[in-house]
């Protein structure tokens, strides 16, 4: 038990006592390759939107729509499942028909012309459009849970928020609605649905004291660790709210997976952002962000919430503090100060400081299912480094493939083997060979 003990103390030191700010570290060169690229004409995707792993590893599934990334018309939205590295497609689900079956409309053809961007010269909006947002497994792994927004009308504006529930197969579908008001969809309110009894339940999170920033989406209690309970909600376990107390240590635990497991964190793939120094005198230091936006499933499959949005400042030890004055200039004096996870974010956060002084930047960052290995894209906008959790050791540099990489839309996904990392560009890469 003794031993145990030191174990236990040793893996709690090694994730959470700062790094050193400037230490040796030995790239290891390892081989490795792009094996397929989801995102293929061939099998109709041509704008990735989601991607869920099945738990047991065995099939991927893709979200997407055929044509283009639907903004202002109609795109046709596609399912497509997946082997474990995407080389083969084992099904194709066409979910509009459902969904527009259910709002009693036709499901619209497809217009030749090419969408144009709201806001611009000759920009036009087409009803009804279908613009998704997650896919899930079920907690059985025999169906897939889709959530999306659909727009029946501009003039007035009518916007439903809806959940698909359909088997891997594709059989037996359900589809439910709820009629929503655009400020539902966002600020402090996240939709939970009851499967079980086909309706939506909204709930309101705790208010967190202060006004949050408008363009910092926080619809949960910030904590470093969420459990379900009775009814579909979500609540922090005892001890983990944030603001921790000065001092204390954050608990160590592993990511966690909110589709279907029994708790998780807030270390989902997310987006690291860095408010930038550009006026010395207004705004002296750079300000650190960590947000992560997700779909959750209770383990009981009777529950599903669209979506959980989780924010919160982090404060490097080796980089200056930001004063009250400052926070409350930026609007970010209302985000919690969070405990940086590991050595691997924090050196991401010192690089960050370092290569891009005085410029706002973000990062898409995803830790690998057993928290060992962080994966990073957009520190330097060509490559995507994989750091050591414990140590911060840089463990491998993979150049992009060079497709376009949105870092805004939370696509950083690994496998749950840790063989594999799809990129939002739709690229599978694999990285088996990357270890601590």
């Amino acid at each position: 038990m003794g031993l145990v003990a030191l174990l236990v103390l040793a893996l709690l030191i090694g994730f959470h006592t700062p790094a050193p700010a400037a230490s040796r570290q030995q790239l290891v060169t390892i081989p490795t390759s792009v094996a397929f690229s989801v995102v293929d004409e061939r099998n109709n995707l041509d704008c990735l939107r989601a991607a869920a792993w099945r738990p047991d590893g065995r099939f991927l599934a893709v979200l997407g729509s055929a044509n283009d990334c639907p903004v202002t018309s109609y795109e046709p939205g596609i399912i497509n499942i997946y082997n474990t590295n995407g080389a083969m497609l084992i099904r194709q689900l066409r979910p509009d028909r459902w969904i527009f079956a259910q709002l009693h409309l036709e499901v619209p053809s497809v217009s030749s012309a090419t969408p144009t961007v709201a806001g611009k010269p000759n920009s036009r909006y087409v009803s009804p459009i279908v613009y998704y947002h997650s896919i899930l497994w079920s907690p059985d792994l025999q169906s897939l849970g889709v959530t999306f927004t659909v727009i029946t009308s501009f003039t007035p504006l009518q916007q439903f928020a809806g959940l698909l529930i359909v088997t891997a197969t594709g059989s037996h579908p359900q589809v439910l609605l709820q009629q929503v008001q655009p400020s539902d969809l966002y600020g402090s309110l996240y939709l939970v649905w009851s499967i079980a009894s086909g309706r939506p339940l909204t709930m309101r999170a705790v208010a967190l004291g202060a006004q949050m920033p408008a363009d910092t989406p926080v619809n949960i209690v910030p904590a470093l660790l969420y459990t379900w309970q009775k009814g579909g909600v979500l609540a922090p376990v005892p001890g983990t709210q944030l603001p921790s107390k000065e001092g204390a240590l954050p608990i160590a635990t592993l990511i966690g997976n909110p589709d279907g497991g029994t708790t998780f964190t807030p270390w989902q793939p997310g987006t690291l952002t860095a408010l930038g120094r550009a006026n010395p005198q207004t705004m002296p230091v750079d300000i650190y962000t960590w947000s992560s936006i997700f779909s959750a499933w209770s383990p009981d499959g009777r529950y599903l919430i669209d979506t959980v949005a989780f924010a919160a400042r982090l404060q490097p030890p080796e980089l200056p503090v930001p004063s009250r004055q400052i926070l409350m200039l930026q609007q970010e004096e209302a985000l919690p100060l969070a405990p940086i996870r590991d050595r691997g974010l924090q050196r991401v956060l010192v690089e960050m400081f370092q290569t891009q002084p005085g410029a706002t930047s973000n990062a898409s960052l995803a830790w690998r299912d057993d928290g060992r290995v962080l994966a990073v894209f957009g520190t330097d906008g060509i490559n995507i480094d994989f750091f050591d959790s414990a140590t911060g050791n840089l463990l491998a540099k993979l150049q992009n493939p060079g497709s376009t990489y949105a870092i805004d839309n939370g696509i950083l996904s690994w496998s749950p083997d840790g063989n594999w990392l799809l990129l939002s560009s739709g690229e599978i890469m694999s990285v088996r060979n990357i270890h601590p």
